[in-house]
């Protein structure tokens, strides 16, 4: 299992990190801690959505340990049913 911990803020300049970190962790067990995470935007949350997808696809777990203010944001851009599930609140 792969632990990666998230920027306090997912803004378009940590999008490029973000992408880079998942990309080398394709595979692979996957869990994010975004337990300081304050502030989630789009892109960000594009590439969470995909990834989601790409690792139900290959057969590999994928969770989040969201922060309340993280699952705020997901909630308001339309996706905090697409990753964040009861079994991953922390």
């Amino acid at each position: 299992m792969r632990d990666i911990k998230l920027s306090e803020k997912m803004d378009l300049k940590y999008a490029n990190e973000l992408k880079a970190e998942l990309m080398s962790s394709l595979g692979m067990d996957v869990h994010l801690n975004g337990t300081q995470v304050s502030a989630v935007y789009a892109t960000c949350c594009q590439l969470l959505v995909a990834a989601k997808v790409e690792w139900k696809e290959g057969g590999n777990s994928f969770s989040i340990s969201p922060s309340e203010k993280m699952i705020g944001d997901l909630e308001m851009l339309g996706a905090k049913e697409l990753l964040i599930f009861e079994e991953d609140k922390s």
